[in-house]
């Protein structure tokens, strides 16, 4: 069960975002690959969600294969959601297409406060 502390967290994140951020639409993960005739059915719509600001990754982290110098990284609050951001999802932002390749979960008590998705062209 959540604590009142978990909940303030929760909306914390949610106001952050809602304040500053930007919308970026989301697309689920492409859904089957034909060999045989060398197409890719494209991932579901998944829809807009107002995210973060996206960042760069300070120089200190960047290791050139897990996070490479054009990797950026964007908050999405974690409550209010149709889905869950997961690896693989293309992300539309500011004109731009990008490629979540790691999601990590901020968790306040028992309940996930915000992902932090890091994104890749």
């Amino acid at each position: 069960m959540p604590t009142e502390l978990d909940t303030a967290f929760a909306e914390m994140a949610l106001e952050m975002v809602e304040e500053f951020g930007i919308t970026a639409a989301f697309t689920a993960k492409a859904s089957a690959h034909s060999t045989a005739t060398m197409t890719t059915t494209p991932g579901a719509d998944l829809g807009d969600v107002k995210v973060s600001p996206f960042f760069d990754y300070e120089s200190k982290y960047i290791d050139g294969d897990l996070i490479r110098a054009t990797d950026q990284h964007f908050i999405v609050p974690g409550s209010g959601l149709a889905f869950v951001p997961e690896q693989g999802q293309r992300i539309a932002y500011l004109g731009v297409t990008y490629q979540a390749v790691r999601v990590r979960q901020f968790w306040s008590g028992e309940q996930v406060a915000a992902y932090d998705v890091q994104v890749r062209r």
